[in-house]
């Protein structure tokens, strides 16, 4: 039991070491200010520290906000771009709609793997009218707004009951904005959420066009120079591209900044040799002083780092690293530019995007920024808009709330736990639950009022009632369908002692199925590919590649972790290693798989012939 004990502490991740970047920092107060920080283990590196969007109260709607927990009564998302910091809480298993421009739904499903199905294109420059409830019978005008950040960077204008909401996101301003036919009229803007990241009097720095001159001129005085850009993954491409054109060279990048790079559809200016030209594009937190020292033992180099990020501070980055540039160009707006913007907007109110307990670089506070006083001069004298939800939009916000019939299972399964159903999270949310029995059907609510939801030409249709959930006491599969590879699902529904039937759903495995949203009981039935169920992965199609796949996954990460810590081991503490925290996974997924594939089986022998020669040091 020692020896296993022992074996589990190499896992143990060393103390961060100092990080390299800025010891070269004049002032000695700055520099212990950042070393106390390094110390207490708070994030300092060069980006922001990740925040989330916002939600909108009292409506269904959200932007950037990817928190499913405290979105329970959201329906709508909006994505304004895809910087990781608008994006945090995204993964490939999100099931709800998700609004975005065009070039920002290529890169999120690109990057997330998100279902296309979910992603709706709002264009840019155009209004758009949405359902804010399941009949159509209340709806919002929803104006998409360029916003001058990033590739498929946008603002929102929202206009229903509410009033009116502008969210910018992140933007940079430009007075040819107020061009648009929408902002021309001067709309009155209840709320307006603004991106206040360098919402401070110190934040002053020139136009992308003169940041731009000033890397030429830089890049012009060091003609026999390698050139390191220092940035994030997205942004700033417009720069690269006149970059390669003005010096007459390729750019290169990662293959995976030049895949995110094709989704954009650029010049070709691109290239991933190594070789290939003298700009060189890296991410900013390589820009260090270990990295310089090896790049111009090859050849020279220096390092230009387009930002904003160090204005407004006390100290000074890189002041005694001569190879060390920092331009300030930044894709947000500066002090004065959103005070030039706010005055012509004339809101009643303002929200910060960047909330005042967020932390800046070496893990400043950003508190300042958060103060949204300073544009009171500017803001709509009138009263304040007030209202109330509308009844058949609070329904498609609360639908699924308190009165649904998986929520009567959730309370009674936290009753046996002896815990009260309101410390339990909802069963509508996490995993499934599978399908529920009950023992008749005069247990059900007593109601008579139903309706049809129609589907499509030729498919079936399927239940819904007003108000009552319906329960499902029965379900068959029955494979008598004409269409090769496809099945019907019966859902047998009983509604009251007087109203029963059989309602058909088809389920199909097509190619390309029609896309189309079923409801039953006022529910919408979400598809999913395949999704976790008490450790086994199940897929749509019922196969088990999806599982092997997961299961073999997992069991070859971890085998990689046991060859990067465990290399100088003897064989046998590997081999321990392996059968305590490899072959279980295995062994599991063998359990629950049939019937067995040829290539199910080669993936899980390749996972153990691996493992053997991890284990021999082959």
């Amino acid at each position: 039991m020692c020896r296993v004990m022992r074996l589990f502490n190499v896992f143990e991740a060393p103390p961060r070491a100092r990080d390299p970047r800025f010891t070269s920092l004049p002032e000695d107060d700055f520099v212990e200010s950042f070393v106390r920080l390094q110390q207490s283990g708070r994030t300092t590196g060069l980006e922001l520290v990740k925040m989330n969007g916002c939600l909108i109260p009292n409506t269904p709607f959200a932007v950037d906000f990817w928190k499913s927990r405290q979105s329970e009564h959201t329906r709508l998302f909006f994505l304004t771009h895809m910087h990781a910091d608008h994006t945090s809480g995204l993964s490939p298993s999100w099931k709800h709609p998700i609004y975005c421009s065009d070039i920002t739904a290529k890169l999120l499903i690109h990057k997330f793997n998100i279902a296309p199905a979910l992603v709706h294109t709002l264009e840019v420059g155009e209004s758009h009218i949405l359902a804010l409830d399941e009949t159509g019978q209340e709806t919002m005008t929803v104006t998409v707004f360029d916003a001058n950040h990033c590739p498929g960077a946008v603002m929102f204008l929202f206009q229903g009951y509410f009033g009116s909401i502008f969210y910018t996101g992140d933007f940079r301003y430009s007075p040819e904005m107020f061009d648009h036919e929408a902002l021309a009229n001067k709309p009155s803007i209840d709320v307006l959420y603004l991106d206040n990241t360098y919402c401070s009097p110190e934040c002053k720095f020139p136009s992308r066009t003169q940041a731009t001159q000033m890397i030429k001129d830089i890049i012009s005085r060091h003609p026999e120079h390698d050139i390191i850009l220092g940035m994030t993954m997205l942004g700033k491409e417009d720069m690269l591209v006149e970059l390669a054109k003005t010096f007459q060279t390729w750019v290169v990048v990662t293959p995976q900044r030049l895949e995110t790079l094709k989704q954009l559809e650029l010049p070709n200016v691109f290239t991933t040799d190594p070789e290939g030209g003298r700009i060189r594009v890296a991410l900013k937190y390589q820009i260090t002083r270990k990295n310089l020292e090896k790049w111009n033992q090859e050849r020279p180099t220096i390092a230009i780092l387009p930002s904003a990020l160090f204005t407004g501070l006390n100290g000074k980055p890189y002041a005694n690293q001569p190879d060390v540039h920092i331009v300030p160009y930044s894709d947000h707006s500066s002090y004065r530019e959103l005070h030039e913007f706010v005055s012509r907007l004339k809101p009643r109110s303002i929200i910060p995007v960047v909330k005042g307990t967020s932390r800046g670089v070496f893990g400043t506070s950003l508190q300042g920024r958060a103060d949204m006083h300073c544009f009171d001069n500017y803001l709509e004298s009138s009263a304040k808009r007030t209202f109330q939800i509308p009844e058949s939009v609070r329904k498609f916000m609360f639908r699924g709330s308190h009165s649904s019939v998986v929520d009567v299972f959730a309370d009674k399964a936290c009753e046996r736990k002896g815990k009260s159903s309101r410390n339990c999270v909802s069963a509508t949310r996490g995993r499934p639950m599978g399908v529920v029995f009950i023992d008749s059907p005069q247990s059900t609510p007593e109601k008579t009022k139903c309706q049809h939801v129609g589907a499509p030409e030729n498919e079936s249709m399927v239940v819904c009632v007003d108000g009552v959930p319906a329960r499902i006491v029965a379900v068959s599969v029955e494979n008598q369908s004409t269409v090769a590879g496809s099945f019907a699902v019966k859902y047998i529904v009983f509604l009251s002692s007087t109203l029963e039937g059989e309602y058909i759903l088809h389920i199909t495995r097509k190619k390309h199925p029609t896309l189309t949203q079923y409801s039953l009981c006022g529910e919408a039935l979400t598809g999913v590919k395949s999704h976790p169920y008490i450790g086994v992965q199940l897929s749509d199609d019922l196969r088990w590649d999806t599982h092997i796949n997961h299961a073999t996954s997992k069991a070859g990460r971890v085998l990689g972790v046991i060859r990067r810590n465990l290399t100088h081991c003897p064989s046998r503490v590997k081999a321990t290693c392996y059968k305590a925290l490899v072959r279980p996974h295995l062994e599991y997924s063998a359990i629950v798989w049939d019937p067995y594939t040829t290539k199910g089986i080669q993936a899980v022998e390749a996972v153990q012939r691996r493992a053997a020669r991890v284990t021999l040091n082959d």
